[in-house]
Protein backbone atom coordinates (compact mmCIF):
# COMPACT_ATOMS: atom_id res chain seq x y z
CA UNK A 1 0.00 0.00 0.00
CA UNK A 2 1.44 3.33 -0.96
CA UNK A 3 1.47 5.93 1.86
CA UNK A 4 -0.66 9.01 1.47
CA UNK A 5 1.21 12.22 0.79
CA UNK A 6 1.65 14.52 3.78
CA UNK A 7 0.62 17.56 1.77
CA UNK A 8 -2.94 16.31 2.31
CA UNK A 9 -2.34 15.55 5.97
CA UNK A 10 -0.63 18.75 7.06
CA UNK A 11 -3.68 21.05 6.99
CA UNK A 12 -5.57 18.46 9.02
CA UNK A 13 -2.77 18.28 11.58
CA UNK A 14 -2.69 22.05 11.83
CA UNK A 15 -6.38 22.13 12.68
CA UNK A 16 -5.91 19.31 15.19
CA UNK A 17 -3.14 21.14 16.99
CA UNK A 18 -5.29 24.24 17.30
CA UNK A 19 -8.16 22.35 18.91
CA UNK A 20 -6.13 19.99 21.13
CA UNK A 21 -6.51 22.15 24.18
CA UNK A 22 -10.26 22.32 23.70
CA UNK A 23 -10.82 18.72 22.62
CA UNK A 24 -11.61 17.34 26.08
CA UNK A 25 -14.05 20.15 26.82
CA UNK A 26 -15.96 19.64 23.58
CA UNK A 27 -16.57 15.91 24.06
CA UNK A 28 -18.36 14.01 26.76
CA UNK A 29 -16.54 11.30 28.68
CA UNK A 30 -17.94 8.42 26.61
CA UNK A 31 -16.92 10.05 23.31
CA UNK A 32 -13.46 10.85 24.62
CA UNK A 33 -12.88 7.33 25.87
CA UNK A 34 -14.07 5.85 22.58
CA UNK A 35 -11.75 8.04 20.49
CA UNK A 36 -8.77 7.41 22.75
CA UNK A 37 -9.40 3.67 22.58
CA UNK A 38 -9.62 3.75 18.79
CA UNK A 39 -6.48 5.85 18.50
CA UNK A 40 -4.61 3.55 20.88
CA UNK A 41 -5.59 0.50 18.86
CA UNK A 42 -4.39 2.12 15.63
CA UNK A 43 -1.03 2.97 17.17
CA UNK A 44 -0.60 -0.51 18.66
CA UNK A 45 -1.16 -2.09 15.26
CA UNK A 46 1.19 0.39 13.59
CA UNK A 47 3.88 -0.27 16.23
CA UNK A 48 3.76 -3.98 15.43
CA UNK A 49 4.18 -3.32 11.71
CA UNK A 50 7.09 -0.94 12.40
CA UNK A 51 8.80 -3.57 14.54
CA UNK A 52 8.73 -5.83 11.49
CA UNK A 53 9.78 -2.93 9.22
CA UNK A 54 6.49 -3.11 7.32
CA UNK A 55 6.21 0.65 7.01
CA UNK A 56 3.78 0.62 4.09
CA UNK A 57 1.11 -0.78 6.46
CA UNK A 58 2.19 1.16 9.56
CA UNK A 59 2.10 4.62 7.98
CA UNK A 60 -1.63 4.70 7.08
CA UNK A 61 -2.47 3.66 10.65
CA UNK A 62 -0.31 6.40 12.16
CA UNK A 63 -1.80 8.92 9.73
CA UNK A 64 -5.33 7.96 10.75
CA UNK A 65 -4.36 8.13 14.43
CA UNK A 66 -3.06 11.67 13.84
CA UNK A 67 -6.51 12.79 12.68
CA UNK A 68 -7.88 12.12 16.16
CA UNK A 69 -7.40 15.07 18.50
CA UNK A 70 -6.14 13.81 21.86
CA UNK A 71 -3.25 14.64 24.13
CA UNK A 72 -1.28 11.85 22.44
CA UNK A 73 -1.64 13.06 18.85
CA UNK A 74 1.52 15.18 18.81
CA UNK A 75 3.65 12.28 20.10
CA UNK A 76 2.06 9.97 17.53
CA UNK A 77 3.09 12.40 14.79
CA UNK A 78 6.68 11.80 15.93
CA UNK A 79 6.22 8.07 15.31
CA UNK A 80 4.73 8.91 11.91
CA UNK A 81 7.75 11.05 11.02
CA UNK A 82 10.11 8.24 12.04
CA UNK A 83 8.14 5.79 9.88
CA UNK A 84 8.32 8.14 6.90
CA UNK A 85 12.09 8.39 7.31
CA UNK A 86 12.71 4.66 7.70
CA UNK A 87 10.44 3.88 4.76
CA UNK A 88 12.47 6.17 2.52
CA UNK A 89 9.68 8.74 2.06
CA UNK A 90 12.09 11.59 2.79
CA UNK A 91 9.84 14.25 1.30
CA UNK A 92 6.99 13.46 3.68
CA UNK A 93 9.45 13.09 6.56
CA UNK A 94 10.82 16.60 6.16
CA UNK A 95 7.38 18.09 5.56
CA UNK A 96 6.21 16.64 8.87
CA UNK A 97 9.49 17.59 10.56
CA UNK A 98 9.04 21.20 9.45
CA UNK A 99 5.50 21.13 10.81
CA UNK A 100 6.63 19.74 14.18
CA UNK A 101 9.61 22.07 14.62
CA UNK A 102 7.78 25.20 13.51
CA UNK A 103 4.62 24.51 15.53
CA UNK A 104 3.95 27.27 18.04
CA UNK A 105 1.85 25.18 20.42
CA UNK A 106 4.24 22.27 20.96
CA UNK A 107 7.99 21.69 21.11
CA UNK A 108 9.75 19.14 18.92
CA UNK A 109 12.56 17.00 20.29
CA UNK A 110 16.13 18.29 20.29
CA UNK A 111 17.26 15.77 17.66
CA UNK A 112 14.47 16.97 15.36
CA UNK A 113 15.77 20.53 15.51
CA UNK A 114 19.23 19.19 14.65
CA UNK A 115 17.90 17.14 11.73
CA UNK A 116 15.84 19.98 10.29
CA UNK A 117 18.70 22.49 10.63
CA UNK A 118 21.01 20.09 8.77
CA UNK A 119 18.36 19.71 6.05
CA UNK A 120 18.06 23.48 5.68
CA UNK A 121 21.84 23.94 5.54
CA UNK A 122 22.14 21.24 2.87
CA UNK A 123 19.37 23.00 0.92
CA UNK A 124 21.25 26.34 1.22
CA UNK A 125 18.38 27.72 3.31
CA UNK A 126 20.68 29.30 5.86
CA UNK A 127 18.09 31.77 7.17
CA UNK A 128 15.65 28.92 7.82
CA UNK A 129 18.36 26.88 9.52
CA UNK A 130 19.34 29.74 11.81
CA UNK A 131 15.70 30.34 12.78
CA UNK A 132 15.23 26.65 13.66
CA UNK A 133 18.48 26.59 15.64
CA UNK A 134 17.41 29.69 17.59
CA UNK A 135 14.08 28.05 18.42
CA UNK A 136 15.75 24.82 19.48
CA UNK A 137 18.30 26.66 21.62
CA UNK A 138 15.51 28.60 23.33
CA UNK A 139 13.72 25.32 24.10
CA UNK A 140 16.67 23.17 25.21
CA UNK A 141 19.71 25.44 25.76
CA UNK A 142 21.49 22.71 23.82
CA UNK A 143 25.28 22.75 23.41
CA UNK A 144 24.87 20.68 20.23
CA UNK A 145 22.53 23.27 18.68
CA UNK A 146 24.74 26.15 19.86
CA UNK A 147 27.80 24.53 18.30
CA UNK A 148 25.97 23.98 15.02
CA UNK A 149 24.91 27.62 14.94
CA UNK A 150 28.44 28.83 15.69
CA UNK A 151 29.89 26.61 12.96
CA UNK A 152 27.58 28.04 10.29
CA UNK A 153 27.03 31.65 11.38
CA UNK A 154 30.00 32.88 9.34
CA UNK A 155 29.68 30.69 6.24
CA UNK A 156 29.89 32.99 3.23
CA UNK A 157 29.90 33.04 -0.54
CA UNK A 158 31.08 35.43 -3.25
CA UNK A 159 28.32 37.92 -3.95
CA UNK A 160 29.95 39.67 -6.90
CA UNK A 161 32.64 39.37 -9.50
CA UNK A 162 35.94 41.24 -9.33
CA UNK A 163 36.37 44.96 -9.99
CA UNK A 164 39.52 47.01 -10.50
CA UNK A 165 38.27 49.63 -8.05
CA UNK A 166 35.49 49.76 -5.49
CA UNK A 167 34.49 52.61 -3.18
CA UNK A 168 34.41 51.43 0.42
CA UNK A 169 30.97 52.51 1.60
CA UNK A 170 27.93 51.55 3.66
CA UNK A 171 25.58 52.75 0.90
CA UNK A 172 22.98 50.52 -0.76
CA UNK A 173 24.48 51.26 -4.19
CA UNK A 174 28.25 50.75 -4.37
CA UNK A 175 30.42 52.55 -6.96
CA UNK A 176 32.71 50.13 -8.81
CA UNK A 177 35.06 50.51 -11.74
CA UNK A 178 35.46 48.26 -14.79
CA UNK A 179 38.28 49.33 -17.08
CA UNK A 180 38.17 53.10 -16.94
CA UNK A 181 34.43 53.56 -16.36
CA UNK A 182 32.41 53.59 -13.16
CA UNK A 183 28.98 52.19 -12.42
CA UNK A 184 27.04 50.70 -9.52
CA UNK A 185 26.24 47.35 -7.96
CA UNK A 186 23.89 46.62 -5.08
CA UNK A 187 24.87 44.78 -1.90
CA UNK A 188 23.91 41.45 -3.46
CA UNK A 189 26.31 41.97 -6.36
CA UNK A 190 23.68 42.89 -8.96
CA UNK A 191 24.76 45.42 -11.58
CA UNK A 192 22.66 48.59 -11.76
CA UNK A 193 22.70 50.09 -15.23
CA UNK A 194 25.70 50.62 -17.47
CA UNK A 195 29.25 51.54 -16.54
CA UNK A 196 29.37 54.98 -18.16
CA UNK A 197 30.69 57.45 -15.58
CA UNK A 198 34.13 59.03 -15.36
CA UNK A 199 33.69 59.25 -11.58
CA UNK A 200 30.90 58.14 -9.27
CA UNK A 201 30.14 58.54 -5.57
CA UNK A 202 27.90 56.48 -3.23
CA UNK A 203 24.16 57.00 -3.04
CA UNK A 204 22.58 58.64 0.01
CA UNK A 205 19.29 60.37 0.76
CA UNK A 206 19.35 64.14 0.31
CA UNK A 207 16.85 66.85 1.07
CA UNK A 208 14.80 67.73 -2.00
CA UNK A 209 14.38 71.37 -3.06
CA UNK A 210 12.01 73.40 -5.19
CA UNK A 211 14.24 76.26 -6.16
CA UNK A 212 15.41 77.69 -2.82
CA UNK A 213 12.70 75.96 -0.76
CA UNK A 214 13.47 72.73 1.07
CA UNK A 215 10.71 70.15 0.62
CA UNK A 216 9.55 67.53 3.10
CA UNK A 217 10.48 64.79 0.64
CA UNK A 218 13.92 63.38 -0.04
CA UNK A 219 15.73 62.07 -3.11
CA UNK A 220 18.05 59.06 -3.20
CA UNK A 221 20.92 60.36 -5.27
CA UNK A 222 24.62 60.35 -6.05
CA UNK A 223 27.13 62.72 -7.58
CA UNK A 224 28.72 61.58 -10.85
CA UNK A 225 30.82 62.97 -13.63
CA UNK A 226 29.49 61.92 -17.02
CA UNK A 227 31.23 63.06 -20.23
CA UNK A 228 33.11 65.67 -18.22
CA UNK A 229 29.97 67.14 -16.62
CA UNK A 230 29.34 67.06 -12.86
CA UNK A 231 25.74 66.19 -12.07
CA UNK A 232 23.45 64.57 -9.52
CA UNK A 233 21.55 61.45 -10.59
CA UNK A 234 18.59 59.75 -8.94
CA UNK A 235 18.24 56.05 -8.14
CA UNK A 236 17.24 55.29 -11.74
CA UNK A 237 20.36 56.97 -13.10
CA UNK A 238 18.40 59.93 -14.45
CA UNK A 239 19.93 63.40 -14.18
CA UNK A 240 18.40 65.18 -11.18
CA UNK A 241 20.54 68.32 -11.08
CA UNK A 242 23.27 69.88 -13.20
CA UNK A 243 26.30 71.55 -11.65
CA UNK A 244 26.58 75.19 -12.69
CA UNK A 245 28.81 76.27 -9.81
CA UNK A 246 32.60 76.69 -9.95
CA UNK A 247 33.32 73.15 -8.72
CA UNK A 248 36.43 71.12 -9.47
CA UNK A 249 35.82 67.94 -7.47
CA UNK A 250 32.72 66.14 -6.25
CA UNK A 251 33.25 64.31 -2.94
CA UNK A 252 29.76 62.88 -2.80
CA UNK A 253 26.41 63.04 -1.04
CA UNK A 254 26.67 62.84 2.74
CA UNK A 255 24.63 61.21 5.48
CA UNK A 256 23.74 64.74 6.62
CA UNK A 257 21.50 65.06 3.55
CA UNK A 258 23.87 67.41 1.74
CA UNK A 259 26.65 67.04 -0.79
CA UNK A 260 30.33 67.85 -0.36
CA UNK A 261 32.40 69.39 -3.16
CA UNK A 262 35.62 71.27 -3.74
CA UNK A 263 35.32 74.68 -5.36
CA UNK A 264 37.60 76.60 -7.70
CA UNK A 265 39.40 78.17 -4.73
CA UNK A 266 40.49 74.73 -3.59
CA UNK A 267 38.14 74.91 -0.61
CA UNK A 268 35.51 72.44 0.59
CA UNK A 269 31.87 73.52 0.67
CA UNK A 270 28.51 71.81 1.21
CA UNK A 271 25.84 71.95 -1.48
CA UNK A 272 22.18 70.95 -1.57
CA UNK A 273 20.58 68.54 -4.05
CA UNK A 274 20.33 71.41 -6.58
CA UNK A 275 24.11 71.99 -6.39
CA UNK A 276 23.60 75.29 -4.55
CA UNK A 277 26.35 76.16 -2.04
CA UNK A 278 24.90 76.31 1.48
CA UNK A 279 27.97 76.58 3.76
CA UNK A 280 31.12 78.59 4.33
CA UNK A 281 34.43 77.43 2.90
CA UNK A 282 36.58 74.92 4.79
CA UNK A 283 40.21 73.95 4.29
CA UNK A 284 39.12 70.31 4.50
CA UNK A 285 35.99 68.32 5.42
CA UNK A 286 35.81 64.57 6.04
CA UNK A 287 32.90 62.21 5.47
CA UNK A 288 29.80 62.97 7.50
CA UNK A 289 28.78 60.18 9.88
CA UNK A 290 25.27 58.92 10.60
CA UNK A 291 25.31 61.22 13.63
CA UNK A 292 25.86 64.25 11.39
CA UNK A 293 29.42 64.92 12.58
CA UNK A 294 32.26 65.83 10.22
CA UNK A 295 35.93 66.65 10.66
CA UNK A 296 37.16 70.00 9.36
CA UNK A 297 40.54 71.72 9.37
CA UNK A 298 41.43 75.35 9.97
CA UNK A 299 44.95 76.71 10.23
CA UNK A 300 46.32 73.22 9.86
CA UNK A 301 44.43 71.92 12.89
CA UNK A 302 41.38 69.62 12.97
CA UNK A 303 38.04 70.07 14.72
CA UNK A 304 34.48 68.88 14.23
CA UNK A 305 31.24 70.37 12.94
CA UNK A 306 27.66 69.12 13.29
CA UNK A 307 25.01 68.73 10.57
CA UNK A 308 24.31 72.50 10.75
CA UNK A 309 28.01 73.18 10.01
CA UNK A 310 28.47 74.60 13.50
CA UNK A 311 31.73 73.94 15.34
CA UNK A 312 31.26 71.47 18.20
CA UNK A 313 34.94 70.58 18.76
CA UNK A 314 37.44 73.37 18.28
CA UNK A 315 40.25 72.97 15.72
CA UNK A 316 42.96 72.00 18.20
CA UNK A 317 43.79 68.45 17.14
CA UNK A 318 46.37 67.26 14.63
CA UNK A 319 43.89 64.81 13.11
CA UNK A 320 40.99 62.48 13.89
CA UNK A 321 40.96 58.73 13.33
CA UNK A 322 38.64 57.41 10.62
CA UNK A 323 36.85 54.17 9.90
CA UNK A 324 37.07 52.60 6.43
CA UNK A 325 34.17 54.79 5.25
CA UNK A 326 36.16 57.92 6.08
CA UNK A 327 33.93 58.73 9.09
CA UNK A 328 35.48 59.92 12.36
CA UNK A 329 32.47 60.11 14.69
CA UNK A 330 30.02 57.33 15.47
CA UNK A 331 28.49 55.70 18.56
CA UNK A 332 28.96 58.99 20.40
CA UNK A 333 32.75 58.75 20.14
CA UNK A 334 35.79 59.79 18.12
CA UNK A 335 39.59 59.63 18.43
CA UNK A 336 41.60 62.87 18.43
CA UNK A 337 45.36 63.04 17.75
CA UNK A 338 47.63 65.31 19.81
CA UNK A 339 51.39 65.09 20.29
CA UNK A 340 51.50 61.75 18.46
CA UNK A 341 48.86 60.02 20.61
CA UNK A 342 45.15 59.36 20.05
CA UNK A 343 42.64 59.76 22.87
CA UNK A 344 39.00 58.70 23.01
CA UNK A 345 36.58 61.66 22.92
CA UNK A 346 32.86 62.28 23.20
CA UNK A 347 31.06 64.66 20.86
CA UNK A 348 31.90 67.71 22.99
CA UNK A 349 35.63 66.95 22.83
CA UNK A 350 35.81 65.67 26.42
CA UNK A 351 38.35 62.89 26.92
CA UNK A 352 36.93 59.45 27.84
CA UNK A 353 39.15 57.29 30.04
CA UNK A 354 42.83 57.81 30.80
CA UNK A 355 44.47 55.73 28.09
CA UNK A 356 46.09 56.89 24.85
CA UNK A 357 46.96 55.03 21.67
CA UNK A 358 49.62 54.99 18.97
CA UNK A 359 46.94 54.61 16.31
CA UNK A 360 43.18 54.07 16.10
CA UNK A 361 40.31 53.46 13.70
CA UNK A 362 36.97 55.16 14.21
CA UNK A 363 33.81 53.43 15.39
CA UNK A 364 31.18 52.32 12.89
CA UNK A 365 27.50 53.32 13.21
CA UNK A 366 25.73 51.43 16.04
CA UNK A 367 28.97 49.60 16.90
CA UNK A 368 30.51 49.32 20.35
CA UNK A 369 34.11 48.17 19.72
CA UNK A 370 36.87 50.14 17.98
CA UNK A 371 40.34 49.06 16.90
CA UNK A 372 43.30 50.72 18.64
CA UNK A 373 47.06 50.17 18.51
CA UNK A 374 49.73 50.06 21.21
CA UNK A 375 53.37 49.07 20.83
CA UNK A 376 52.78 47.85 17.29
CA UNK A 377 49.85 45.54 18.13
CA UNK A 378 46.14 46.11 17.59
CA UNK A 379 43.27 45.29 19.94
CA UNK A 380 39.75 46.53 20.66
CA UNK A 381 38.18 48.85 23.22
CA UNK A 382 34.57 49.71 24.04
CA UNK A 383 33.04 53.19 24.11
CA UNK A 384 34.32 53.75 27.67
CA UNK A 385 37.90 52.88 26.76
CA UNK A 386 37.94 49.43 28.33
CA UNK A 387 40.09 46.82 26.57
CA UNK A 388 37.75 44.05 25.38
CA UNK A 389 40.05 42.11 23.01
CA UNK A 390 43.77 42.20 23.83
CA UNK A 391 46.43 43.73 21.61
CA UNK A 392 47.53 40.87 19.35
CA UNK A 393 46.96 41.71 15.67
CA UNK A 394 49.24 43.20 13.02
CA UNK A 395 46.39 45.48 11.99
CA UNK A 396 42.67 45.67 12.62
CA UNK A 397 39.53 47.59 11.72
CA UNK A 398 36.67 48.42 14.04
CA UNK A 399 33.68 46.16 14.59
CA UNK A 400 30.57 46.45 12.43
CA UNK A 401 27.55 44.15 12.63
CA UNK A 402 29.30 41.73 14.97
CA UNK A 403 32.51 41.21 12.97
CA UNK A 404 35.85 42.98 12.63
CA UNK A 405 38.54 42.63 9.98
CA UNK A 406 41.95 41.73 11.45
CA UNK A 407 45.37 41.04 9.94
CA UNK A 408 47.94 38.34 10.71
CA UNK A 409 50.98 37.39 8.63
CA UNK A 410 49.95 39.93 6.02
CA UNK A 411 46.51 38.42 5.41
CA UNK A 412 43.09 39.62 6.53
CA UNK A 413 40.22 37.67 8.07
CA UNK A 414 37.37 38.40 10.47
CA UNK A 415 36.82 37.81 14.19
CA UNK A 416 33.59 37.89 16.21
CA UNK A 417 33.03 39.94 19.35
CA UNK A 418 34.42 37.10 21.50
CA UNK A 419 37.73 37.46 19.67
CA UNK A 420 37.32 34.09 17.91
CA UNK A 421 38.30 33.71 14.27
CA UNK A 422 35.10 33.69 12.22
CA UNK A 423 36.46 33.89 8.64
CA UNK A 424 39.99 32.72 7.90
CA UNK A 425 42.91 34.92 6.89
CA UNK A 426 42.52 34.66 3.12
CA UNK A 427 42.20 38.27 1.90
CA UNK A 428 44.77 40.92 1.00
CA UNK A 429 42.48 43.51 2.58
CA UNK A 430 39.01 43.42 4.13
CA UNK A 431 36.43 45.96 5.23
CA UNK A 432 33.30 46.17 7.37
CA UNK A 433 30.25 43.92 7.19
CA UNK A 434 27.12 45.99 6.64
CA UNK A 435 23.44 45.57 7.50
CA UNK A 436 22.98 43.26 4.49
CA UNK A 437 25.61 40.82 5.75
CA UNK A 438 27.99 41.76 2.93
CA UNK A 439 31.57 43.01 3.11
CA UNK A 440 33.98 44.45 0.59
CA UNK A 441 37.28 42.57 0.30
CA UNK A 442 40.39 42.75 -1.85
CA UNK A 443 42.49 39.95 -3.36
CA UNK A 444 45.14 39.79 -6.06
CA UNK A 445 42.30 39.58 -8.61
CA UNK A 446 40.67 42.81 -7.46
CA UNK A 447 37.77 43.95 -5.27
CA UNK A 448 34.65 41.88 -4.70
CA UNK A 449 31.74 41.45 -2.28
CA UNK A 450 31.33 38.49 0.04
CA UNK A 451 28.03 37.70 1.74
CA UNK A 452 27.17 35.72 4.87
CA UNK A 453 24.93 32.86 3.74
CA UNK A 454 22.30 33.23 6.43
CA UNK A 455 21.74 36.87 5.43
CA UNK A 456 21.26 36.11 1.76
CA UNK A 457 20.06 32.81 0.31
CA UNK A 458 20.94 33.66 -3.30
CA UNK A 459 23.96 31.33 -3.29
Amino acid sequence: MKSRKLTLLLPMLAIILLVWIFAAASMNNDETAELIAHQTLLVEKADVFCADEIYSRAIPLYEEACTIATDSTYDISYKLADAYYKSGDIKSYYELLIFRCESTGYTAYEEEFVSLAEYYFNSSNYAGAMAILDKGIAAYDSDQLKKMKEEHTYDFHDASGFYSEMTITSADYIPVCLGDKWGYINNYGGQLGEFIYDTATPYFYAFAYDGETMLSSTVYCAMVNYAGINQIVDSDGNRYALCKENITDILGMQKSGYGLVKNGNGKYVFVNSEFKVISNEFEFVGQTSSDGMSVFTAGGKAGAIDSSFQTVINAEYDAFAQNAYGESFNAGRGFGLKSGKYTLLDYTGSVIGTDSYDDAHGFYPNATLAAVCKNGKWGFIDTEGNVVIDYQFENAKSFSNGLAAVCRNGKWGFINSDGKLAIDYIFDDAFAFNKYGTAQVYTSEGYKLISLNWFNNEV
